[in-house]
C-alpha cells in the first residue's frame, strides 16, 4: 500500500514539474490546453485562481505569449497599489499606422483575458460602476522607437523591467528563432536584455554572436580590396565600461591595387607581404572590423565610443 501511494506521488510530482516547465516556456494557454483546461492546469500546479497574486502571474504569462497580429509585445509595467486590483500596462511595438491602436490592443487582450480566465479583466477606462469584481486592469502604450532614442525612455524603461515578469523564456526563444540582435531591437538595448536575462552584456554577445561567421559584406562601409570571413571571438568590459571586441579572421585575401595589383591570401600574414606592407594591412583590416563593431554598437544600444578591437589570423 505504502509502495503504491508512493509511486502515485511520485508520478503527480513528476506531472507537476513537466506541467510548470510547460507553463514558463510555452505560455499557461498551452500548458492548459495540454491538460484539458486551466482547473485540471491549477489542480495540478496547486494554484488559488481567487488569489491576486496567482491572478497577476498568470495573466503576466498569457500577456507574454499571446499573438496578436502585426503586435510585438516589449515589456508589462506593473501597478500594484491597490490590494484588490493589478494594473498592467502593455508597452508594444507595431507596424500598423492606426491612432486607436494602444485602445484596440488594451481592449483585444482583456477580451481573450475574459474568455480564458474566471476573474475578471477591464480596460482602464471603463465606468467604475462597470469594474465591479474587476481584479485585472489593463492599459497599453506604443513605444515609437528612433535611432538616437532619448536617454530618459531608455531609463524609464529599465526601471520598469524591474518588475518581475516571465520575459526570459521567451527571450530565450527569440534569440533562438531571431537571433540576438533582433531580440535586443525587440527590447530596445543590450542592458536591458542583460537585466531580464541576468546575464553581462559581454557574455551575452560572446555566447551567441560567437557562433555567427561574418564576412566583409556585412559591412556597409566599403572595404576596398579587403574580401573576408571573421568570428567574434571574445568581448571584455574593463572596470570603466570599456568594451573590448576580439576577431579573427578565419579566410580572405587582399588585393594590392596601388601596389603590384595582386592578390594575397591574409592567412600567409607577414611572411606574404614587406614589413611596412604589412602593418598597412594589419591597421586597414583593424579598420574595418571598427567599421563592422560601429553597426553592431550602433543596432544593440552600446557606446561604440567606449570601445576597442583586435584581432588575431586563424584560431
Amino acid at each position: 500500500m505504502r509502495q503504491s501511494i508512493r509511486k502515485i506521488l511520485k508520478e503527480e510530482t513528476a506531472l507537476s514539474v513537466k506541467i510548470k516547465n510547460l507553463l514558463d516556456t510555452k505560455g499557461v494557454y498551452f500548458a492548459s490546453t495540454t491538460v484539458g483546461g486551466l482547473d485540471n492546469l491549477a489542480k495540478i500546479l496547486n494554484l488559488d485562481l481567487d488569489d491576486i497574486k496567482i491572478q497577476e502571474m498568470l495573466v503576466k504569462n498569457f500577456i507574454n505569449y499571446a499573438e496578436l497580429a502585426g503586435i510585438d509585445i516589449l515589456f508589462l509595467e506593473i501597478n500594484t497599489n491597490k490590494p484588490d486590483k493589478v494594473r498592467i500596462k502593455i508597452h508594444f511595438d507595431t507596424n500598423i499606422y492606426d491612432s486607436n491602436v494602444d485602445s484596440w490592443v488594451t481592449r483585444t487582450m482583456s477580451d481573450e483575458i475574459n474568455k480564458f480566465f474566471p476573474f475578471k479583466s477591464s480596460p482602464y477606462w471603463e465606468p467604475s460602476f462597470a469594474g465591479r469584481g474587476v481584479t485585472i486592469v489593463l492599459d497599453s502604450e506604443q513605444i515609437v522607437k528612433e535611432d538616437d532614442e532619448d536617454d530618459n525612455l531608455q531609463e524609464h524603461i529599465k526601471n520598469i523591467l524591474k518588475e518581475e515578469t516571465s520575459l526570459q523564456p521567451k527571450l530565450l526563444n527569440l534569440i533562438d528563432t531571431e537571433g540576438l540582435i533582433r531580440t535586443i531591437q525587440k527590447v530596445n538595448g543590450i542592458e536591458t536584455l542583460g537585466k531580464i536575462l541576468k546575464e553581462k552584456p559581454e557574455i551575452l554577445l560572446k555566447k551567441y554572436l560567437g557562433r555567427e561567421t561574418f564576412s566583409t559584406d556585412d559591412i556597409r562601409e566599403n572595404t576596398g580590396g579587403y574580401n573576408f570571413i571573421f568570428k567574434l571571438v571574445r568581448v571584455m568590459k574593463n572596470e570603466d565600461g570599456d568594451y573590448y571586441f576580439y576577431y579573427s579572421i578565419e579566410e580572405g585575401t587582399v588585393e594590392l591595387i596601388m601596389v603590384d595589383n595582386s592578390i594575397h591570401n591574409l592567412l600567409d600574414g607577414a611572411s606574404s607581404f614587406d614589413g611596412d606592407t604589412w602593418w598597412e594591412i594589419k591597421y586597414e583590416i583593424n579598420d574595418i572590423l571598427r567599421d563592422f563593431t560601429k553597426e553592431l554598437c550602433k543596432k544593440i544600444k552600446l557606446p561604440f565610443e567606449k570601445t576597442t578591437t583586435g584581432f588575431v589570423l586563424g584560431d
